[in-house]
């Protein structure tokens, strides 16, 4: 018999399947969609042959699951996947039917942000699940500081090898740990997500893993915790085993201590490493240096990320350069003391480097010379370089790159006071297929910006971002070499410029290839858009986002033309500061058969009415961005919604 799949956007797609004994994968995708009443799941009792079932119903606002126990006949599933994220739903006892689906490998539980209060019900579950090997759970943003025994019983997951959890927001008991884990001895991979959390120690996370002899994967990313100390971390120095290693610590201000990171030399398998401590400048560095590096002789993946701390001194980073293994670098030292970028030289012997991030931004930087050594890297395919607002006068050393075989370049070069004729040396990137140039702040004017019709040159350039905000730029027609690219992807940044006249875009129509479309007038002079009328003759386009906020514009219905656009799937319109009053020109959307979602941002504008949109209604999305009335208005049309699908489901 021959086994089919299926993915439905609607819960009534259930009832039109021939043969649901037949079926092995079912999708349902019914994100925010009104949904109010679930009952219709009770049909999933005839798909007795499902392997894998994914139940996206997030965003909706039904209450009751008991429909859930249905799920007790699907013995055959393997893997399963309940989103119920910002629903109605407070109690999950229907979920005990789990313990029924035996030859579960796979479950993923999302209740973020919903009015959970208890997750026991799912301990009775753990015991019976003798095949589970990976374990998914979203507890974010919901109150489990009264239910000590939220996590009991995983322990008695004897197979599980791949755990994550996500806390983000979650209110936990004062006593809460992660000890139960440390029964699961064949554990290899641990994920550990939250923020906002209060853990004064990482010793109630990690000081109980003491039995994972075989974990090659730890990702601890708890940023805006309150960590008092990092103490915890030495323990990590006991998995051999591992491979990856990620901690983002960001912003926990509380601890001074760093010292405890030096341990991770003694894990001379890994090969991924990733360290964010970004935003606490009352670190103890005094003993600091970064040559525990150096020991980590089979390291491909390397990130360290200090932004906004005292690690003013690059001297020990030099050792990096004795990492040959290295495929992946990023270096983010933002907005630290750092006026030397000497010890970078070491980099050179890199030669195995394809990827590779150096952001300096807001440092006291003058010399960058010593950026020389790039043209060395002869295997680098993405360059990521950001040099804005530091003291740097001379660019010359960009000229060094002309002879790399480069696919991904991004230079930030905002509010540096130079000379940019440099850029013209970068036609020698013949390879180059995504770009992004940010000159945002910088004494640039309309000739010196048709001055990059360079970029022309770029046979293989495919996606531009362009940030031109804070520029001397004053007419689009400067731009008008941008019709003669053969891109997929363009993102024109014109924010608080003295732009008036846009009528130059109405060349974009030549982009017949552009598939994704996005432009900032925030703040200009610009006051008729009637030339954006040539979006409506690109046929390939699947995402748009237009921002015009702060304008002088008073009128969109040039946006009828987007009626045409059959590809369509996501729109941003924001138009909040504007005098704008009349969006009806947007119900040609429901042209749109591809399209997804269409997001609209109205505040402080005149708009106090969409009942014109009722064409796009399921898909429009207006949230806490609207102006107060628009948000009165919308909660009016959610509840009258609401209890006419209650009501309809009564009379069945």
């Amino acid at each position: 018999m021959e086994m089919s799949s299926h993915v439905f956007t609607d819960i009534s797609g259930l009832t039109t399947v021939q043969q649901p004994s037949t079926v092995a994968e079912l999708e349902l995708k019914l994100s925010n969609i009104e949904l109010s009443d679930v009952s219709a799941l009770a049909s999933l009792e005839e798909f007795t042959s499902l392997r894998r079932l994914v139940l996206d119903l997030s965003m909706n606002a039904f209450s009751d699951i008991s429909s859930f126990a249905k799920l007790e006949l699907l013995t055959s599933l393997e893997s399963l996947k309940i989103d119920l994220s910002k629903t109605q739903v407070r109690d999950i006892q229907a979920l005990t039917v789990l313990k029924k689906c035996i030859r579960l490998s796979s479950l993923d539980l999302s209740f973020s942000g919903t009015g959970i209060r208890d997750t026991s019900p799912l301990n009775e579950c753990w015991p019976k699940l003798t095949d589970l090997s990976s374990l998914q759970l979203d507890l974010s943003g919901i109150d489990l500081s009264k239910n000590s025994e939220s996590l009991s019983n995983i322990g008695k997951l004897k197979s599980l090898r791949h755990f994550s959890i996500q806390l983000t927001g979650t209110k936990l008991p004062e006593s809460w740990t992660l000890a139960e884990l440390d029964r699961l001895k064949d554990l290899e991979t641990i994920q550990v997500k939250g923020t906002r959390l209060r853990l004064l120690s990482l010793h109630n996370v990690v000081s109980c893993w003491k039995k994972f002899s075989k974990l090659t994967s730890i990702e601890l990313t708890l940023p805006n915790c309150g960590l008092a100390d990092i103490d915890g971390l030495q323990a990590l120095g006991r998995f051999k085993a591992l491979e990856r290693l990620v901690l983002n610590l960001a912003n926990n201000t509380k601890f001074r201590e760093v010292t405890h990171i030096m341990s991770m030399g003694s894990l001379e398998n890994l090969i991924e490493f990733r360290l964010c401590i970004r935003g606490n400048k009352k670190l103890y560095t005094s003993k600091w240096s970064w040559e525990f590096l150096k020991d980590l002789r089979k390291l491909q993946t390397l990130e360290l990320d200090v932004e906004r701390t005292n690690f003013g001194s690059l001297s020990s980073l030099s050792c990096i350069g004795e990492l040959t293994t290295l495929r992946s670098l990023r270096i983010d030292f933002l907005n630290c003391p750092v006026d030397d970028l000497g010890p970078l030289a070491a980099l050179e012997n890199l030669a195995g480097l394809r990827d590779l991030g150096l952001v300096f931004t807001w440092v006291k930087v003058s010399d960058v010379s010593v950026l020389s050594f790039l043209q060395k890297l002869v295997q680098l395919k993405s360059l990521q370089l950001k040099l804005g607002q530091t003291f740097v006068k001379n660019l010359e050393v960009l000229s060094c790159l002309k002879g790399l075989a480069l696919t991904s370049l991004t230079l930030e070069l905002a509010g540096l006071q130079t000379d940019f004729n440099v850029l013209k040396e970068l036609k020698g990137l013949k390879k180059l297929e995504s770009f992004d140039l940010d000159l945002t702040g910088t004494k640039v004017d309309d000739a010196q910006i048709g001055d990059l019709s360079w970029m022309q040159t770029l046979p293989e350039l495919h996606s531009l971002t362009l940030n031109l905000a804070l520029t001397k730029l004053s007419d689009a027609k400067c731009l008008k070499w941008l019709a003669e690219l053969k891109l997929t992807g363009l993102k024109l940044g014109l924010a608080e410029t003295s732009l008036s006249n846009i009528s130059g875009f109405s060349e974009l129509s030549a982009l017949t290839d552009l598939k994704r479309l996005e432009l900032e007038l925030t703040a200009t002079k610009v006051a008729s858009i009637s030339s954006l009328a040539c979006i409506g003759k690109l046929s390939n386009l699947r995402k748009l986002d237009l921002m015009l906020g702060n304008t002088r514009m008073a009128d969109i219905s040039t946006l009828a033309c987007l009626g045409k656009l059959s590809l369509l799937r996501s729109f941003t319109l924001i138009l909040l500061g504007t005098k704008v009053e009349n969006v009806s020109c947007l119900s040609c959307l429901g042209k749109c058969e591809e399209l997804q979602s269409v997001r609209l941002h109205v505040k402080d504008s005149k708009v106090t009415d969409i009942t014109s949109l009722k064409s796009i209604e399921r898909k429009l999305h207006l949230d806490c961005i609207m102006g107060d009335r628009l948000k009165e208005l919308e909660r009016q049309r959610q509840q009258e919604s609401w209890e006419l699908k209650k009501k309809y489901c009564s009379v069945q």
